[in-house]
């Protein structure tokens, strides 16, 4: 009897071990054969994917067809859809996106390169809605995460023209709360990715892409450019690389101020946004 159980014993100890090792050598296959870069968004969150348009520039120049265009791409691919208008644009909504849960982001903001001491930097601001004053967000306005804007479309800027709060890189790497999780971030806005501060910024605050202009864009235009990258991306499931280059192809550069459309960084045109 005790000669049987030593017989079960070790025999009990070998199958586990050999579960153990073929467990062992099935992790270094898939270590050894997965891609090096795969193809699809990580994804960090299960369920349904979100997405979210920011619609700053709807206070000037709203467009109802670019939200309802736009809408349903994304919902028939399977997207949850939150839609903010212009005034819920603010300091405080900035500062609380990247918690947000987004997969992708559509900024449709109005934004310009910041001028600092009659010098143009190389940093983007992003417009909000908030009509600006020097009593309110007193430290970021000390340390340069937000600063005052002035809307303008023209090239010379008028008087009473109304200026409201805008957000840096600054304010992206230090003030934003929390982290995003792979997001892609469209940016509509002009100048969006003339320069890459803020496009760094938003990578080292957790996003995997940067999609934007690299030079001034009109609204039109923009509008409809978004809308052919989103059918590429989306409804095609293509590649950022290859939706990028079909965008540019297809709708061609800004006919007033001849923007391409780019994005940052290189490392993610093998990315898709749709598995």
């Amino acid at each position: 009897m005790g000669e049987e159980v030593s017989k079960v014993s070790r025999s009990k100890k070998r199958s586990v071990c050999e579960v153990v090792l073929v467990v062992f050598l099935l992790s270094l296959l898939y270590l050894f054969l997965r891609p090096s870069g795969g193809q699809n968004l990580p994804q960090g969150q299960l369920g349904t994917p979100r997405a979210a348009i920011l619609d700053q520039l709807g206070l000037y120049f709203p467009n109802q067809a670019f939200i309802q265009n736009s809408t349903s791409i994304l919902t028939n691919a399977g997207f949850d859809v939150d839609y903010y208008p212009g005034n819920e644009v603010t300091v405080d909504f900035f500062r609380r996106l990247p918690s947000l849960g987004y997969k992708l982001i559509i900024m449709r903001v109005h934004s310009g390169l910041l001028l600092k001491e009659n010098e143009i930097t190389k940093n983007v601001t992003f417009f909000t809605s908030e009509p600006y004053s020097t009593t309110k967000y007193v430290l970021e306005q000390l340390r340069d995460q937000v600063v005052p804007a002035i809307v303008s479309f023209t090239p010379v800027v008028m008087e009473n023209m109304p200026v409201y709060f805008a957000i840096t890189p600054e304010f992206v790497k230090s003030s934003m709360e929390g982290r995003f999780d792979n997001t892609v971030i469209i940016m509509m806005g002009c100048e969006g990715l003339v320069y890459t501060p803020m496009a760094e910024a938003f990578i080292g605050r957790g996003t995997l892409a940067y999609i934007g202009w690299n030079d001034v864009v009109t609204i039109d235009y923009v509008d409809n450019a978004t809308l052919h990258l989103l059918k590429c991306l989306i409804a095609e499931k293509k590649t950022i690389w290859d939706a990028v280059w079909d965008t540019r192809e297809e709708i061609g550069p800004d006919p007033s101020y001849s923007a391409n459309l780019v994005f940052y960084p290189v490392e993610v045109r093998g990315y898709t946004v749709v598995e």
